[in-house]
Formats: structure tokens, C-alpha cells, sequence
């Protein structure tokens, strides 16, 4: 596993691109932080999404998966709810028709 078993925050986005390459969708994770990106296709109305994991100040230290697509990281789901950021993940994606 490239040494991230040292490294929760990794483990966490390996087993989120896991679960969302088990649902056929693109996940690939960075070698050198603790992220992932989504593919995307504005072909099939999809948006390509970077995720990226993190301890959460407001959630005592706990990890969390955030979007990153703007100045702040935008909170998704906390790291051990694997189930609840690949729907959020799929409804981010989707490219809705007043954008």
C-alpha cells in the first residue's frame, strides 16, 4: 500500500477511492498528500472533484473528507462514513443545467 498504513489520512482517501472504484467511478489518489480526484466528464453531465482528508478542529480531531474548490476546504463527510461521501461524492458531480 505505498507506506500509507502510516498515515490515517491516506488510508482514509485510499479506502474512499476503493469504495468508489468499486461503483465505477474514477478515483485516483495523489502519491504525495492526502487526496483524491473524481474524474469527471462534462460530456455525461459530470464535474471532475478533488477530496482531500483532514482532522476537523470543530469535530474534535476527528477526520473528515472536504471538496476542494475554492479558498476553504469544504466539509463532506467524516472519514469513517465511507458510504455517506460516495452519495455525497455522486451528487456533487453531477453538472446541474443552471451552470
Amino acid at each position: 500500500m505505498n507506506g500509507i498504513e502510516d498515515d490515517p489520512r491516506r488510508l482514509a482517501i485510499w479506502q474512499l477511492a476503493q469504495t468508489l472504484t468499486a461503483h465505477r467511478l474514477p478515483a485516483e489518489v495523489a502519491e504525495s498528500e492526502p487526496v483524491l480526484v473524481v474524474a469527471g466528464s462534462p460530456e455525461e453531465g459530470t464535474r471532475t472533484l478533488t477530496v482531500r482528508c483532514d482532522p476537523r478542529a470543530s469535530d474534535e480531531g476527528r477526520l473528515w473528507f472536504s471538496f476542494l474548490d475554492g479558498s476553504e476546504p469544504r466539509p463532506l463527510a467524516e472519514a469513517s462514513r465511507l458510504a455517506d461521501a460516495m452519495v455525497h461524492i455522486c451528487g456533487e458531480r453531477q453538472i446541474r443545467g443552471d451552470e
